[in-house]
């Protein structure tokens, strides 16, 4: 199997414009899909056609993939790094808010949840089935939100240093149980996951943390996706106010 480039713009294939190939061994009547790959691409920029052909004892016979090769200009920057499915790498041992980018899709799920775990606080548009240890979010309308969360709480099996793993939208992810990121003063007041939402990545309170927390709660009831309320502000405020 061969994959020819028309370089020259003449609307024919000839045995020099072939980019790649592959041998492949056929039974009788055999149908499948095959891929070739083509690197080190040595053409100046723009639109090439391309076509995929079948060569058997020097006779060459189209295939009816065909298509446009576009080519772009070299970049001296370095590709843009690949976000994660998830956020987090770490989960506290009293809960922690599992932040998940959705890309916009219709539809994302989490799957393979162990059962030794609770969740809750899952955000719009998902639905949490216990049964099958899976949340479901979807939106065909619209699409989802660049992010959905939802809130995990390792069970008593799970200590520090711990290990839990599920799946994200066919992603494997593993996540390190860590301490409760709580103060004790705090404790029965918030949850963990109030508490994160506010203090953010660095785990500690601030007055510009605050100020955003009141606005958030002001304009949506919740904080980066958590839902939290007066009380628990207040709470929040005369903790950093004494400490």
């Amino acid at each position: 199997m061969e994959l020819a480039v028309d370089t020259n713009d003449d609307g024919e294939f000839t045995d020099d414009e072939v980019v790649t190939s592959q041998t492949l061994d056929f039974a009788p009547s055999e149908s499948r899909t095959s891929n070739l790959t083509y690197t080190n691409v040595q053409l100046e920029p723009g639109d090439y056609e391309y076509q995929a052909q079948i060569s058997k004892n020097g006779q060459t016979t189209t295939s009816y993939t065909t298509g446009t090769l576009t080519v772009s200009e070299a970049s001296d920057q370095p590709p843009e790094e690949t976000p994660s499915v998830i956020e987090e790498n770490t989960v506290a041992v009293d809960g922690s808010q599992i932040t998940i980018n959705t890309d916009g899709v219709n539809s994302i799920s989490v799957s393979d949840l162990p059962t030794d775990v609770s969740i809750s606080e899952v955000s719009d548009g998902g639905m949490y089935n216990a049964d099958e240890g899976s949340i479901l979010y979807t939106d065909f309308g619209n699409g989802l939100p660049e992010t959905v969360t939802f809130t995990l709480t390792p069970g008593d099996s799970y200590a520090d240093g711990d290990t839990l793993d599920f799946t994200v939208g066919g992603t494997s992810v593993t996540l390190q149980v860590t301490e409760t990121t709580l103060p004790a003063d705090l404790k029965g007041d918030v949850t963990a996951a109030q508490y994160n939402a506010v203090a953010g990545t660095d785990n500690e309170l601030s007055a510009p943390d605050l100020s955003a927390a009141v606005n958030g709660w002001a304009t949506s009831g919740s904080i980066n996706g958590a839902d939290i309320g007066a009380p628990e502000l207040s709470a929040l405020i005369n903790y950093w106010a004494n400490n």
